[in-house]
């Protein structure tokens, strides 16, 4: 979509006030396998802004090989322009839907020995300038390899937070693990679009699993890519999980949960976890 286009479409937009917390989404375009330009990001901020989400994380791939992505430093940069460009098109173009959207940093982190070294060293980006920091296991990861991670982001002071771990093949064997995150304090981070069997039906079944299981654990995530084949949209899966469980806990998935990741407080009682040592990187999340 152009972006004069924006302006003109924004006149009949009803916008559901759901105010929905998105933790995980490639938003920041040309640097992972998210939106290959800045009109498709847009597309994505608007789609969402339309679903009802309110509050988005950009959360690019660091620590893979294809993408490079391992100094949080410039993880910051590509982030700061970002936002900067997203400031000037809201008032050259009156997008207006950006006047109730707000954007935060963040980063998956892909485990790998340099990514454990740089948690070591705390050089290593978390959610929104939080104690929680999001983390991608390969699909098929060693146990062993999952326990020595978590023990070493923990021995941090930082709370592990596991994206799509309804995707880990090994579902039954990486059950006493999640058990053993949850009694630490570490958390889950559910594919809104796997609860629709966007990966399958054992991906749906396995994100429903933990989702009951381990309830005060989890929150739901989009993990928007690009707008035409993985939304930054949680929507449909905030009515799908409405029909099947209690109205307060969805609610505590999509809402009270992510408000308190993006708050650095806990998750249970709401509150304020100490704030992250001067030593790691950081950014002022409101520009």
């Amino acid at each position: 979509m152009r972006l004069l286009d924006y302006f003109k479409e924004e006149r009949n937009d009803e916008r559901p006030q759901y105010g929905f917390v998105d933790l995980h989404g490639h938003l920041i375009p040309g640097v992972d396998d998210g939106p290959r330009d800045f009109s498709e990001s847009l597309d994505l901020l608007r789609d969402a802004h339309r679903s009802g989400t309110r509050w988005a994380l950009a959360t690019p791939h660091a620590f893979t090989r294809k993408w490079g992505m391992a100094d949080p430093q410039a993880v910051i940069e590509v982030f700061q322009r970002f936002r900067q460009r997203l400031q000037e098109t809201r008032h050259r173009f009156r997008c207006r839907f950006l006047d109730s959207f707000q954007i935060g940093p963040g980063a998956e982190n892909k485990v790998c020995s340099g990514f454990l070294r740089a948690v070591k060293q705390g050089r290593v980006m978390t959610l929104n300038n939080s104690r929680y920091i999001l983390t991608e296991f390969s699909t098929y990861e060693d146990e062993n390899q999952v326990f020595e991670t978590l023990d070493a982001i923990l021995r941090k002071g930082l709370i592990p937070l596991l994206a799509h771990p309804e995707r880990q093949v090994r579902r039954t064997r990486c059950g006493p693990c999640f058990n053993r995150l949850a009694r630490q304090g570490g958390c889950f981070l559910i594919n809104a679009s796997s609860l629709d069997g966007s990966f399958g039906p054992r991906a749906r079944w396995n994100g429903l699993e933990v989702l009951g299981d381990l309830p005060d654990s989890c929150m739901l995530a989009s993990d928007g890519h690009r707008p035409a084949t993985r939304p930054l949209m949680l929507l449909k899966a905030w009515r799908s999980l409405s029909r099947d469980f209690p109205g307060e806990q969805v609610k505590k998935w999509t809402h009270t949960f992510p408000h308190r990741v993006l708050g650095n407080q806990d998750l249970l009682d709401g509150k304020a976890l100490e704030a992250l040592p001067d030593s790691f990187p950081q950014t002022d999340p409101y520009g």
